[in-house]
């Protein structure tokens, strides 16, 4: 059996498009929501519409990684799929990735290929934080490097979205993993209340012998900024405390503090290229943080 999680909050219709989606292409598997406190009827429609659902309805937020975690411990699936209530599927592509997580025991966490609203991809996979990486991706050096090995050295928008890789890690908009490995190495840290956690369990699945894969054959719709959340600044600020929290630990404070000069560098650099016209993006979520360069800037500062 497959067990499929939600956390969700305040985003109703589209809590229900993915309802269906799932019950189009996955009929019979198990599916838990974890409603976070919403408050626009979310848990009720929940309990009307899809009876088949298993739901628990929390009295408060308390967070994405808790709330998974929460659906993790009493799903009865030997794999599980945690998806964003802002995705969508739009064919039963899942089952690859699901099958692929199943038969390989190497293989600790996969992610598939994520789908803007549009249809274009979206940059959903990453590099773990390092001075090195960080030198490279900020300075601009790193463009330098041979096309062949520029998208595995950073990633991100030059990653090569089109082949089946282990990378280091993938954004939590859908993940697949074996119960095993739910049990093995613990599940998301609940010191991250949103934004980060994705990064940091991918780590640790990594220092537990395991590997997380990139599968492209694996389609999902994630419509990028729908979910409900918090607001430009709060979004930032958590972002960043969760980035710099997990430099902090498993890097050390010198190491974290030298990351975090050269980021607000890089973050000066790139947006002042983008006002000068000579960088130019249609990505929603690098559309979204040049739109937003203030918030992102003062949060740096800030932790």
């Amino acid at each position: 059996m497959t067990s499929f999680i939600v956390v969700n909050y305040n985003t109703k219709e589209l809590l229900k498009n993915l309802l269906d989606s799932l019950q189009k292409f996955f009929a019979g598997e198990e599916v838990i929501v974890v409603d976070n406190a919403s408050h626009d009827g979310s848990a009720e429609m929940v309990t009307r519409d899809f009876m088949a659902v298993k739901l628990i309805a929390n009295t408060e937020n308390i967070g994405f990684a808790r709330a998974n975690n929460q659906a993790m411990d009493i799903a009865l699936g030997d794999v599980f799929v945690l998806i964003n209530s802002d995705a969508e599927l739009m064919d039963d592509s899942l089952r690859h990735a699901i099958d692929t997580v199943r038969g390989d025991r190497t293989c600790g966490l996969a992610g598939c290929r994520l789908l803007n609203s549009d249809g274009s991809t979206q940059v959903s996979v990453g590099r773990f934080p390092g001075v090195a990486y960080a030198f490279l991706s900020n300075t601009g050096l790193g463009m330098l490097l041979p096309s062949r090995i520029r998208g595995t050295i950073l990633a991100g928008q030059y990653f090569d979205y089109t082949h089946q890789t282990e990378v280091d890690w993938v954004m939590g908009a859908c993940m697949i993993l074996r119960k095993d490995v739910y049990l093995n190495v613990g599940g998301l840290n609940t010191d991250y209340f949103m934004f980060g956690e994705d990064m940091e369990w991918c780590y640790r699945i990594r220092q537990a012998g395991y590997k997380t894969l990139y599968i492209p054959e694996t389609r999902v719709m994630h419509h990028f900024n729908k979910s409900g959340s918090s607001g430009v600044a709060k979004r930032y600020e958590l972002m960043y405390k969760n980035y710099y929290a997990f430099c902090g630990r498993y890097l050390g404070r010198f190491r974290s503090a030298v990351i975090r000069i050269l980021n607000i560098e890089g973050l000066f650099a790139r947006y002042l290229a983008y006002k000068a016209g000579l960088i130019k993006t249609t990505d929603p979520f690098l559309a979204y943080w040049f739109a937003n360069f203030r918030q992102a800037l003062k949060a740096q500062l800030k932790f």
